[in-house]
């Protein structure tokens, strides 16, 4: 019995081996595609540096198609509604140059660092662009007023504190304020 399993069980590995060699894996022979269209930006990240908070600023990414089909520009879309990617649909031809451009706008978004993400979509693939900043304060600093003279009969002690906006240079996407302003008041009777 043992002798009858294995010899069809041999016969079977037989087979499959037989077949293997008869019908060896086929090349895969898909065409390559050989016009292509290919985005070549000349700058994937933008940063503005310092920008006034509550204002719009704009960069224009120039681009050329460096393949050989004309390039569309499908879509482009941004990271969040303060930005506003512009773009073309009319196809580029190979070799040809053209640009989007993207509007950053501050407003309500406070003080502090951004970066934003504009993501192409073209027939060449997807792409994805950068524009990014600090906005800062429109009121560089804010100056408290000392409490008045004090009376003869008391020895007073006042501190002023400034508020004041600084981007340090270590960690430029950084912004510091402060904004509590704390007054002691020290009173020593006498005179």
């Amino acid at each position: 019995m043992k002798r009858i399993i294995y010899s069809a069980l041999a016969l079977c590995m037989f087979q499959l081996t037989a077949k293997a060699q008869i019908n060896p894996p086929q090349p895969d022979m898909t065409p390559v595609m050989q016009n292509e269209a290919q985005i070549t930006v000349e700058e994937t990240t933008y940063n503005f540096g310092n920008i006034k908070e509550g204002s719009s600023v704009t960069h224009v990414f120039k681009f050329t198609n460096t393949g050989t089909a004309p390039l569309v520009i499908e879509n482009a879309s941004a990271s969040c509604g303060c930005t506003t990617p512009v773009f073309s649909k009319e196809p580029v031809a190979p070799g040809a140059s053209s640009e989007i451009t993207a509007t950053y706008n501050s407003s309500g978004k406070g003080t502090g660092s951004f970066r934003k993400t504009i993501t192409i979509y073209s027939n060449a693939g997807i792409k994805e662009l950068y524009i990014e900043g600090v906005a800062i304060s429109t009121s560089e600093t804010d100056v408290v007023v000392p409490n008045p003279e004090p009376a003869k009969t008391e020895s007073t002690t006042t501190t002023t504190t400034t508020t004041t906006t600084t981007t340090t240079d270590a960690k430029p996407s950084k912004a510091v304020k402060v904004k509590k302003v704390k007054k002691v008041k020290k009173t020593t009777k006498g005179s």
